[in-house]
């Protein structure tokens, strides 16, 4: 999917936002609420935060906290510059001129950035738009695929189930089990204990 998206403003926004949704496993309305900053805007969900590890998110609000207390979110460096999230969102901000305000908005004309932010349908369309291009059929795909991926990804390289868990800000362990359920059904498969 990211093969396919050109070098102009508006692809180093969504390859910014394909990367940065599915290293965060944010909410479609928590990935378009952020900004660069607290207080920023007043409809902002919450603001990322450069750290030499990566980027952390501060999340004020979601929908699983009923009380508002908030969370952080840690977004590491990628392991290959092309695939980075980090470096893709930076590539975004700094080609954009951003420096307040909200992270990901739209672009007209391909090379002018407005000032309101995206919104949640806006992340879905621009994953559809992405897997057509690559060649996928677009109606297994929507913005929800960012978050749900990121949980399948990381429970078939063997990851722990609880730290999926925190990093999707689930309340409790079934609603993790049920993202990671089908990804594992071929791993845990006693069946292939059978020496067929």
């Amino acid at each position: 999917m990211l093969g396919t998206l050109s070098d102009d403003l508006t692809g180093k926004r969504d390859k910014a936002l394909l990367l940065f949704g599915f290293a965060s496993a944010l909410r479609r309305s928590e990935l378009v609420g952020l900004d660069h900053g607290p207080g920023e805007t007043p409809d902002a969900q919450g603001w990322i935060e450069r750290h030499p590890e990566g980027i952390k998110i501060r999340l004020a609000r979601s929908k699983t906290d009923q009380e508002g207390q908030g969370r952080a979110i840690g977004v590491p460096y990628g392991e290959r510059a092309e695939t980075c999230p980090v470096r893709a969102l930076r590539d975004w901000l700094d080609a954009a001129g951003l420096v307040h305000g909200p992270l990901f908005r739209s672009v007209k004309c391909g090379d002018s950035v407005q000032s309101d932010r995206l919104s949640d349908r806006a992340v879905a369309l621009i994953v559809k738009r992405a897997a057509e291009a690559a060649g996928l059929d677009p109606t297994h795909y929507a913005g929800h695929s960012l978050r749900s991926g990121h949980a399948t990804t990381v429970a078939l390289n063997d990851g722990d189930e609880r730290t999926i868990q925190a990093q999707l800000g689930h309340a409790n362990a079934e609603m993790t089990r049920r993202y990671i359920r089908e990804a594992n059904v071929f791993k845990r498969s006693s069946a292939g204990k059978l020496g067929l």
